[in-house]
C-alpha cells in the first residue's frame, strides 16, 4: 500500500498498516474516519469535520434588553477566529494522539518502529556544524550543541572506525562506522554494545533507501540503553572499497518527530569518500 503525507506531499510506497508517521517530515498521517456503509449521508460530514458555515464571521446586530438598552457586545470577529483556531488545533492534536501519532512500546509485547527508514529530506540541520572525518572517509553536518566521540574496534577480522554524534546526555545520536572489512546491518548490535546498548533486535523487513550518498540497505530496530527502551535505524552501503554503517538512535517512546527529522537531516548531509 502507499500513503501520501498531507503536510509535505511525500508518497511512501513501502507503507503498511503500521506506518503511522511520514518519514520525510515526521508528521502523523491524516486519520481517515470509517463511514458506516448504511449511512452514506455522513460521508461529507466526516470528510470535512471542520467546515465553517458561510457567513459565520459576520457580526450580528447587538441584542436589545427590555429597557431598550443594548446588551453586552458579541465577540469581535478576531476573537471568534482566535477561539476557532484554538479549538481546531486541540481537535487535531487529539486526532493525532488517538490515531497513532506516538509509538508505544509495551512490556512483554512485540513492538514495531514504523515509517523510519524509507526517505530522507534534502536540507541540512539548522545551526549545524560541518564534520570532516580526520581519515577522509566521510563528511556530514550535525547539530552544533551535540558532541562527538571517536573509537576504533576489532570486528569481522578487521577494524572499524567509529564516530559517535550525540547529545551530552548520550541518549540520542548517530553512529557512523567505516571499515575495509565486511560491515552490514547485522553488525549494528555489536557497534551499539560498544557504547553501552544491549538487547538489539530488528523490527520488520529490510528496505532499500536511495539517498544523495548512494543506495543503502535499511532496517529499524530497538535496544536497551541506560535501562530505557531505545529505537533506531541502521543503514549500510559500500563505496570505493569501504563499508559504511550508519545508526541513528533515541528514546523509543516515541522514536519520531523532531529527533527523527534531525537524524534524517544529518543522514541527508552525509557525503562518502570518493576514491578512498
Amino acid at each position: 500500500m502507499t500513503r501520501t503525507c498531507t503536510n509535505c506531499g511525500y508518497v511512501n510506497v513501502t507503507a503498511d498498516e503500521t506506518s503511522l508517521i511520514c518519514p520525510n517530515c515526521g508528521v502523523p498521517y491524516a486519520v481517515t474516519p470509517d463511514v458506516p456503509p448504511d449511512l452514506p449521508g455522513l460521508a461529507a460530514t466526516h470528510a470535512s469535520p471542520f467546515t465553517i458555515p458561510s457567513g459565520s464571521y459576520l457580526t450580528p446586530p447587538p441584542a436589545v434588553t427590555a429597557a431598550g438598552q443594548p446588551s453586552a457586545a458579541p465577540l469581535a470577529p478576531s476573537s471568534r477566529r482566535r477561539n476557532l483556531i484554538i479549538g481546531v488545533s486541540v481537535a487535531l492534536l487529539l486526532m493525532g494522539m488517538l490515531g497513532g501519532g506516538a509509538i508505544v512500546f509495551a512490556a512483554h509485547q512485540a513492538t514495531t518502529v514504523a515509517a523510519i527508514a524509507t526517505a530522507t529530506p534534502t536540507t541540512v540541520p539548522a545551526k549545524a556544524t560541518l564534520y570532516i572525518d580526520p581519515l577522509g572517509q566521510f563528511t556530514l553536518k550535525y547539530p552544533t550543541e551535540w558532541v562527538t566521540q571517536m573509537a576504533t574496534i576489532p570486528l569481522n577480522g578487521g577494524t572499524v572506525d567509529l564516530t559517535r554524534f550525540g547529545t551530552p546526555r548520550g541518549t540520542e545520536g548517530m553512529i557512523v562506522a567505516v571499515s575495509k572489512a565486511p560491515l552490514t546491518n547485522g553488525d549494528a548490535g555489536a557497534l551499539i554494545s560498544h557504547f553501552g546498548g544491549t538487547g538489539y533486535q530488528t523490527q520488520g523487513s529490510p528496505t532499500t533507501l536511495k539517498a544523495k550518498s548512494g543506495e543503502w540497505q535499511a532496517i529499524v530496530g530497538t535496544f536497551t540503553f541506560k535501562a530505557q527502551m531505545a529505537g533506531c535505524f541502521a543503514r549500510s552501503a559500500q563505496q570505493s572499497g569501504l563499508q559504511y554503517l550508519v545508526i541513528g538512535f533515541g528514546p523509543a517512546q516515541p522514536f519520531a518527530g523532531q529527533l527523527l527529522k534531525t537524524l534524517n537531516l544529518m543522514f541527508a548531509s552525509l557525503s562518502l569518500a570518493a576514491g578512498a
